[in-house]
């Protein structure tokens, strides 16, 4: 691989990263600002779940920036995996049980479309 492709790679693995943390950041606050006001435990979800995937991301930051030697290269690579798969579960959960307490406030009898 050369430099060239190695810079590329390098920006994209950054812009990701930037996304993720722009994605994280407005759950948190799209909970505490938007949703809290109608439905204060459905703000609370998504608000922790945006904390637990900024937390994640900060783990992950760490375990990268850690200098390790080639034997120990798979077992980071673990680490960071179940990182990644229990912060993502719980923000992506948290989002769609946070969806669901909220709508429950929405929640109108009668009339409409499907009445039945």
């Amino acid at each position: 691989m050369n430099p060239a492709e190695r810079g590329l790679l390098s920006v994209l693995g950054g812009v990701a990263t930037g996304v993720h943390v722009l994605v994280a950041i407005a759950v948190l606050v799209l909970g505490l600002v938007l949703v809290r006001p109608v439905n204060q435990n459905a703000g609370l979800i998504f608000a922790g779940a945006g904390g637990v995937r900024l937390f994640g991301l900060g783990l992950d930051l760490i375990l990268d920036a850690m200098t390790v030697t080639p034997d120990a290269i798979m077992t980071m690579h673990a680490i960071g995996t179940v990182i990644w798969l229990g912060t993502g579960t719980v923000f992506f959960g948290g989002i769609a049980f946070g969806s669901y307490k909220l709508a429950e406030t929405r929640q109108q009898k009668g009339g409409g479309a499907w009445a039945g």
